[in-house]
């Protein structure tokens, strides 16, 4: 299997909801155009945000819970760590395991709290190293 991105998203504002977009660009030092943290970030590293779509499998969670920006299939993003790799046109560096935040212990599906069905599965955080845009669909290249 070709690994993917299968869903994107951003929120336009802090603890707003999440909006599915079919395409999204990221620029260089900042994160998603329209997302509520584009901003001038300078040398940080929590631009954007990955999590594998098949955590999501009978979960009773959808990707839009998880408030992650872009959803994977077919790849492993955790040996991505302090690696670069090319999600469509776009080069992302992966910098740290992303944590899940507290607020997403509350949300309940069938009994099961986001926190408990996602322990372990919080995903990536990566800085975006050069522009472009990416699509639902485009494939996700390790370099």
């Amino acid at each position: 299997m070709n690994a993917k991105v299968i869903a994107l998203f951003i929120s336009p504002t802090p603890k707003g909801p999440m909006k599915s977009v079919e395409e999204v660009k990221a620029k260089k030092g900042r994160r998603l155009e329209n997302d509520r943290f584009c901003i001038d970030k300078g040398p940080g590293d929590q631009h954007v945000t990955l999590i594998n779509g098949l955590f999501f499998e009978n979960s009773g969670f959808n990707y839009a819970d998880s408030r992650r920006n872009i959803v994977t299939e077919g790849i492993s993003l955790m040996p991505l760590i302090r690696k670069e790799f090319l999600v469509g046109e776009v080069l992302l560096r992966g910098t740290k395991y992303c944590d899940l935040p507290d607020s997403r212990s509350s949300i309940r599906n069938g009994g099961k709290s986001f926190r408990e069905t996602f322990s372990d599965r919080g995903g990536l955080i990566a800085v975006v190293v050069r522009d472009g845009v990416i699509k639902v669909g485009d494939d996700i290249v390790t370099i």
